[in-house]
């Protein structure tokens, strides 16, 4: 069987047990697994170049950071040497990226820029997975890369990642009014201090969401993605209600689980 994860899914709240919050940890703070599909409005050649040379601008300690992390990933060094990530070049990076896990032993592996393109077997056990994760990302430099496009992608401005962040979450009513983006810091880096110390990690990040806990933590992988993040103009997924009866004690089964990882 082939083992399907929709980004949503992917949030760091679904990971469970230590092992996948590691995962997430190293996916670099709150960004899990990274969907490219943020819907921007089409721009003509002349403004789309103008924004590219904005965003380099705006990005240039970013794109000098990410260079330095992969200093040994050829790859991501040409594509981060003009401070500019195109479309063309992230494909190239996510083929690279899908070839290096599988030759890391995940079978099936394939990720594109549609994020429900994200698939592997099954079969390949999570320790497998684990470990081709880890090679691949020094060898490609696909986090540092695909990170900035994201980012460059929904925040072409760089505002304040977490500030974004806390209003999409403010907005959609699962934190309170007033919560800072200092505090939301806070809380992200004490948890991260916590992986990087190899410490017991039981669930994630300690933050005071408002009502039911899934919904919430569905919220927050979606803003933490996308800060446009609107709760009435989409359903929610169906890995939800699935996370929301495990904890509660109730069986699920392992068919008809659309839009959920089972990588736990």
């Amino acid at each position: 069987m082939t083992h399907t994860a929709h980004s949503s899914s992917l949030s760091p709240s679904l990971q469970a047990d230590r092992r996948s919050w590691k995962r997430w940890g190293a996916c670099a703070a709150l960004i899990p697994l990274i969907s490219f599909s943020a819907g921007c409005a089409a721009m003509s050649g002349g403004d789309e170049d103008a924004s590219a040379a904005r965003s380099a601008e705006l990005y240039a300690a970013e794109f000098e950071e990410a260079r330095q992390r992969t200093a040994n990933a050829p790859l991501a060094q040409e594509i981060l040497a003009d401070n500019r990530i195109t479309e063309a070049e992230m494909i190239g990076m996510l083929d690279l990226w899908s070839t290096c896990m599988q030759d890391n032993g995940v079978t099936g592996y394939q990720e594109g820029l549609d994020p429900d393109s994200l698939k592997w077997d099954d079969s390949v056990p999570w320790e497998v997975y684990e470990r081709a994760q880890e090679n691949c990302i020094a060898k490609t430099g696909y986090f540092e890369v695909s990170i900035l496009y994201r980012s460059i992608t929904v925040n072409p401005e760089n505002y304040n990642w977490s500030a974004l962040t806390v209003q999409c979450l403010t907005r959609n009513q699962v934190l309170e009014p007033g919560f800072t983006a200092e505090q939301y810091d806070k809380v992200a880096e004490d948890f991260g201090r916590a992986i990087t110390e190899d410490s017991v990690v039981a669930g994630g990040p300690s933050f005071p969401f408002l009502g039911d806990p899934a919904t919430a933590e569905w919220i927050h992988g979606e803003c933490s993605r996308d800060h446009r993040f609107d709760r009435q103009a989409v359903s929610e997924p169906a890995w939800v209600d699935m996370m929301r009866r495990e904890r509660n004690g109730e069986t699920t089964e392992n068919t008809g689980r659309t839009g959920q990882s089972s990588a736990s």
